[in-house]
């Protein structure tokens, strides 16, 4: 069998040279645009504006701030609340005493009759009960009468100078000392009415002092339920050798 080239023939010639004549045009304007590129560039270079590469590695001096230290304030404690006082309890109202005795009142007592008292020969003499002591009236006695609020001594300061003044120096250097109690009787007032000494010092010279000032003492009176009343209080008067 006979096998022939596409070369041989009219047809396969043609297309070798349109294949063979696009190649050669697509070579040209290949090297074409190169040569013009580079001809534009050249020109570019060679007359166009210069160009400089500046590299600026100096950096702008850091401005310094300046910082100012300030303590803190002081930090206040508050106050402690106020303390909650508690109301006084209610005073109790104290009867007053009864100022006598109740006297006991006859009753006569219905029924039968007892024993008849004619039916005995003699009838032993029973003898009479002794009378009662007589119970002191609440003025007489200051002792005894309630109050509320004691009787309270406004001028103890002073009192306590003159004693410290008045006290010897010879007892106060031998040691002598001792507690005079005093029983005093205070009016509504505060005026002292009597005195006592209910209890010695067992010295005269310490016993009178303490005697002497009462004449000075300022008392404010005792009061029960509001009222001033006259009462009766123990006062002790103390020698100390210190």
């Amino acid at each position: 069998m006979e096998m022939r080239n596409g070369a041989g023939s009219p047809s396969g010639a043609a297309r070798q040279n349109a294949n063979g004549s696009f190649k050669a045009q697509d070579r040209a304007w290949f090297w074409g645009g190169i040569s013009a590129a580079v001809v534009v560039h050249f020109g570019v270079l060679a007359f166009g504006p210069s160009f400089a590469v500046v590299l600026d590695v100096s950096a702008p001096p850091a401005e310094l701030y300046s910082v100012e230290l300030v303590p803190p304030p002081d930090v206040v404690e508050p106050e402690p609340p106020p303390a909650v006082t508690r109301p006084a309890p209610p005073e109790e109202a104290i009867p007053p005493r009864p100022t006598r005795l109740a006297q006991p009142v006859p009753v006569e007592l219905e029924g039968e009759r007892g024993l008849d008292a004619f039916a005995f020969d003699e009838i032993p003499e029973i003898p009479p009960l002794p009378a009662p002591p007589a119970k002191p009236e609440a003025e007489d006695d200051p002792r005894h009468v309630v109050f509320t609020v004691a009787p309270e001594l406004v001028n103890r300061e002073r009192i306590r100078s003159i004693l410290q003044r008045r006290y010897p120096a010879r007892l106060r250097n031998a040691g002598i000392q001792g507690t005079v109690l005093l029983q005093l009787w205070i009016d509504e007032n505060g005026e002292v009415t009597r005195h006592a000494v209910a209890r010695s010092s067992g010295n005269e010279e310490l016993d009178r002092i303490a005697q002497e000032v009462i004449d000075l003492m300022e008392f404010r009176p005792a009061y029960n339920l509001g009222k001033p009343v006259a009462v009766s209080v123990a006062l002790p008067i103390v020698f100390e050798v210190r």
